[in-house]
């Protein structure tokens, strides 16, 4: 590869990408409590993308079956530690289409369903759901675009 030529656009390197990734998907909650949401992700084509952002960031993959609802708290269990763990921040990997097309599967968590975490209203069923709304550090994200400048 030619030395002009790097595989980070923007200016960014290595370990600046990783910081603005941890940002934007962390927000910088502790690990433990955001989790990668898709439906059966062991199983799917790019699990491989998933378990490097485990690696990178240290967010469980964690399969939309696996949620645990009481109230209007969501929990999942950690795969190493085996504790049931809140979730305060969500990487939606979800397509509400093909959720939507295909139906819930058994007996889950209907995330389609408007949630309200510190005080805002968030549709997660609509492409609407893709901006992160923050008050406070629970939040609901969905892939937020990188900023163009460092």
């Amino acid at each position: 590869m030619p030395d002009n030529y790097s595989q980070y656009l923007g200016g960014y390197d290595r370990d600046s990408y990783l910081a603005e990734l941890s940002q934007v998907i962390l927000g910088g909650l502790p690990s433990e409590n955001v989790i990668l949401l898709e439906l059966h992700p062991h199983e799917q084509k790019t699990r491989i993308d998933f378990y490097c952002t485990q690696d990178y960031l240290g967010i469980q993959p964690v399969c939309l079956t696996e949620l645990i609802q009481e109230g209007r708290k969501l929990y999942y269990v950690h795969a190493l530690t085996g504790k049931r763990t809140e979730i305060r921040r969500i990487y939606n990997r979800v397509i509400f289409d093909e959720l939507n097309a295909a139906g819930l599967p058994g007996n889950c968590v209907d995330i389609r369903q408007i949630w309200t975490w510190n005080g805002y209203r968030i549709p997660t069923g609509s492409t609407a759901s893709a901006n992160t709304r923050s008050r406070s550090s629970t939040t609901l994200t969905h892939r937020k675009p990188f900023s163009s400048a460092k």
